[in-house]
């Protein structure tokens, strides 16, 4: 029997609004990394009861480099935002020999969805990128925080 062949793709898009201000820190190697979550809601009907009920998922996200600087003066608690990038996850042993896991976005495209000022009664939009370039330039996972969460 012959193998299936099939594409790796890990793709994340994502809408939410920043839960608290953003944590700005550097790798060893002095590379800038913006930690932040979001809240994502998502509204479904429950048979059930017959209401609509809101559902809300929270979410980690980490961006580096040329786009974290670039974003880090703009964000703040409350923000609402469209990440695209994509998932890791991230493990780790306890105190007490306990293995935990989580996940997170690694974001390498952003736009912050405020309205960025009007000009002549229009909304500019604008988004962030890290060029293509510079993706293939991210940090490793095995490169360490100087100081993690966890």
């Amino acid at each position: 029997m012959s193998e299936i062949r099939m594409p790796n793709i890990n793709n994340i898009m994502i809408t939410g609004r920043l839960t608290r201000d953003p944590d700005i820190r550097f790798t060893k190697s002095n590379k800038i990394v913006v930690n932040f979550d979001i809240a994502n809601n998502h509204m479904y009907h429950s048979i059930a009861t017959d209401e609509w009920k809101k559902m809300t998922l929270f979410i980690r996200v980490s961006i580096y480099g040329n786009l974290a600087d670039r974003v880090k003066e703009r964000l703040h608690k409350g923000t609402p935002v469209y990440i695209e990038g994509r998932l890791q996850e991230d493990t780790w042993t306890t105190t007490d020999n306990q293995q935990r896991k989580s996940y997170r976005i690694v974001g390498n495209r952003m736009q912050i969805l405020e309205k960025m000022f009007e000009m002549a009664g229009e909304a500019e939009e604008k988004t962030e990128e890290i060029p293509e370039e510079e993706q293939e330039k991210q940090i490793d996972k095995d490169e360490e925080l100087d100081d993690l969460p966890f």
